[in-house]
C-alpha cells in the first residue's frame, strides 16, 4: 500500500480525459486549464482504520479538484463542466477514478459525491470547477 501510488494511479486514469491536465498533488500555480488533481482530504477524516473490524482494512478519503476555466465565462463553462460530472462517458471524473488501476496500492476507489460546483477559489484566483470526494478502500 502506498498513498503516493494511489494518487499516481488516479492521476494516470484522469490523464486519459482528452485535454485535461492531471496532477497527483495540488499545484502551487495552475499549469493549464482544464486541470484536475488528487489530494488527501484536508477538512475532515483522511484515514479510518479497522473499517471492517480487521486491522488490515483502511478507508482513505481524497478529493479530486477540477478547475475548468477562469470565472466569468458562464454559462458555456457550466455546460462544459457538466460532462465531467456525469457518472459515465469519456470526460467523466467518476468513471475515470473508478476505473483506475490501483494495483497493490488499494482494492478500489469510489467517487461518493461531487460538491462545490461553480465558483472555486484557488491561490487567489476564481475558477469555474467542482470537487469530487473519493473513498479508497485499502
Amino acid at each position: 500500500m502506498s498513498i503516493t501510488g494511489i494518487r499516481d494511479a488516479i492521476k494516470t486514469s484522469l490523464a486519459t480525459i482528452t485535454g485535461l491536465t492531471a496532477l497527483d498533488n495540488a499545484p502551487d500555480t495552475v499549469p493549464a486549464l482544464p486541470c484536475a488533481w488528487i489530494a488527501p482530504e484536508m477538512s475532515g477524516r483522511f484515514c479510518e482504520y479497522n473499517v471492517t473490524g480487521s486491522a488490515s482494512v483502511l478507508r482513505m478519503s481524497f478529493v479530486v479538484t477540477l478547475l475548468l476555466t477562469k470565472a466569468g465565462v458562464a454559462p458555456a463553462s457550466q455546460e462544459a463542466l457538466d460532462a465531467y460530472i456525469v457518472p459515465t462517458g469519456d470526460s467523466s471524473i467518476k468513471a475515470k477514478v473508478e476505473a483506475a488501476t490501483l494495483s497493490t496500492h488499494a482494492s478500489y476507489a469510489l467517487v461518493s459525491e461531487a460538491y462545490e460546483y461553480g465558483g472555486l477559489e484557488y491561490n487567489g484566483n476564481l475558477y469555474i470547477g467542482c470537487k469530487f470526494r473519493v473513498e479508497v478502500i485499502v
